[in-house]
């Protein structure tokens, strides 16, 4: 029998054989702890009998309530391909939506790719409709062009008159989009705390000290500058200017090995 529970941080481990699908949006491990630590009831995975991972799907609770725009967001959904075509991505859809009403929310929403019908044909089964098309969302690589999105929501039981889901008549740019761009806290905490960890296990001396009492963290100017960049644009740009530490070869050891802490993918609203 197949089990819906709570995702977990070992399950990160185990969910390759999802994430290797050429369709599903991956992202660093910093990004999924912070949805871990901020919306664990919006992360949920689906286990076979054996043991093996059949799904999940991640999201979050957003928006305004004053402006009727608070809602749940679907940030990834995913099904491994041996075990597609048994409802269970229906199953964790429904599970978030059934959340979001919890919650209080007027509409469950997600972005996918326009090229992606499948995927867009199943939200439509499911009850969602194009509330409008954002343009460029996905960033592409190899040098093709970037692909536009479709904005796909359903409206739940406080929007009663549906008003959320009303389509708007032209597309839209992702810097259009609300809360697209933020500096979240937790990112930016987890990531000093990697980076001290990491360069007490090197013995290396850098310009960074931490007052443990206050959590506050005094970082080169050059190096923090570059970290939020990369957390606020939630992309992976060439490896960041270093402070001068002992040895050149101990900054190039410390600059990639970092590196994929700043991974948190390539788009722009998740």
């Amino acid at each position: 029998m197949t089990t819906l529970r709570a995702f977990t941080c070992d399950d990160l481990f185990r969910f390759n054989n999802i994430n290797l699908d050429p369709l599903t949006e991956t992202y660093g491990i910093p990004f999924y702890l912070q949805y871990l630590a901020h919306w664990p009831e919006y992360f949920i995975v689906a286990e076979a009998p054996g043991g093996e991972l059949m799904g999940y799907i991640m999201g979050k609770a957003e928006g305004s309530v004053a402006r009727e725009e608070w809602h749940g967001h679907v940030t990834a959904l995913s099904v491994a391909p041996e075990f597609r075509r048994l409802g269970l991505a229906a199953k964790l859809m429904e599970l978030l939506e059934e959340i979001s009403e919890r919650k209080g929310g007027f509409f469950v929403d997600l972005f996918v790719r326009v090229s992606n019908q499948v995927a867009v044909n199943m939200y439509k089964q499911l009850g969602y409709s194009v509330y409008r098309t954002v343009i460029e969302y996905y960033s592409a690589s190899n040098g093709e062009p970037d692909e536009d999105a479709y904005d796909m929501r359903k409206a739940l039981s406080r929007d009663t008159e549906k008003k959320s889901i009303i389509p708007l008549p032209h597309p839209v740019r992702p810097e259009d989009i609300e809360n697209h761009c933020y500096i979240d806290i937790f990112c930016i905490e987890l990531f000093i705390e990697a980076l001290k960890a990491f360069m007490k296990y090197i013995n290396l001396s850098c310009k960074i000290k931490c007052i443990v009492d206050y959590k506050c963290y005094v970082v080169s100017l050059t190096f923090l500058h570059r970290a939020l960049f990369m957390l606020t644009e939630q992309s992976l740009p060439s490896t960041p200017t270093l402070p001068s530490c002992t040895g050149c070869s101990s900054r190039y050891v410390l600059s990639h090995c970092l590196s994929p802490i700043f991974c948190l993918h390539s788009q722009h609203v998740v």
